[in-house]
């Protein structure tokens, strides 16, 4: 079997849980089940608005000051732009945009937005790189993320001479569902984690032992390296991750290499 190529039958009756919202999981349920799994979709993260909007508000009615508008996930691009469609703005066409990921590039893209910048990396680190020129002296940088984001990004990006803001665009917190600990005892093959958070989250609307107990019996497996890092964090082994770009497709093919060499 060759590497990065999905076997259509490597996942063939493996149960796979996926700890994503709903309405996020649809192309990754779709792509498992085309290569034969069980999917069950256990939401462990909800996203709520800010706390206070006023220093969102005050970022967007001002885009014109910035050189670069950051994106470090969907969630961050579905939210600022929700909240500039509320207030009737647009990005002015000389900011420049760049994405963490082509998952994230694809929903600005689909939103009508010119990406100027896509970091193939998936890590703060890769973003902040791939931002050309060896200084960002005088330019300014919007970072529109979640409460729960690391600093990692602007920190980087002040460090090569730009003047970041990076401000709370949504708030992330445990999912409230009653489903969590009866699904938690199930028995998987395979549990899918597609942000550092949602690993967070399964510990917090499934309770520290069940959720030790389910993912010690199931093959993890993450969407990109800083999530991977989540889980090395919680005590386990190395988790399964794309061997290219941080894609659904790339994830599954991964997947299917991974139990198919077990099989």
């Amino acid at each position: 079997m060759s590497r990065g190529e999905p076997a259509g039958g490597a996942l063939a009756g493996r149960r796979v849980l996926v700890t994503r919202r709903p309405e996020q999981a649809g192309p990754l349920r779709q792509a498992l089940e085309a290569a034969g799994a069980q999917v069950t979709v256990l939401p462990t993260l909800e996203l709520a608005p800010p706390d206070d909007w006023t220093p969102l508000d005050a970022c967007l009615d001002d885009l014109a000051r910035y050189d670069w508008l950051l994106f470090t996930s969907p969630n961050a691009v579905d939210a600022c732009l929700a909240r500039l469609r509320e207030r009737a703005a647009v990005p002015p066409t000389q900011l420049s945009v760049a994405a963490l990921g082509p998952t994230t590039a694809a929903r600005l893209t689909e939103a009508g937005l010119r990406v100027a910048v896509t970091a193939v990396e998936t890590t703060q680190e890769g973003l902040a790189a791939a931002l050309p020129g060896p200084s960002l002296a005088g330019q300014r940088c919007l970072i529109p993320a979640s409460d729960l984001a690391r600093g990692d990004l602007a920190r980087l990006l002040t460090a090569r001479g730009a003047h970041v803001d990076q401000v709370v665009a949504y708030r992330t917190r445990p999912a409230q569902n009653p489903f969590a600990s009866t699904t938690a005892e199930t028995e998987f093959d395979i549990v899918v984690f597609a942000s550092p958070s949602a690993v967070a989250g399964l510990f917090a609307v499934c309770g520290e032992g069940r959720a030790r107990a389910l993912l010690s019996r199931a093959t993890i497996a993450c969407i990109g390296p800083t999530t991977a890092q989540a889980v090395i964090a919680q005590g386990f082994p190395p988790p399964v991750v794309p061997d290219g770009p941080a894609t659904v497709a790339g994830l599954v093919a991964s997947l299917c290499n991974e139990m198919g060499a077990r099989a």
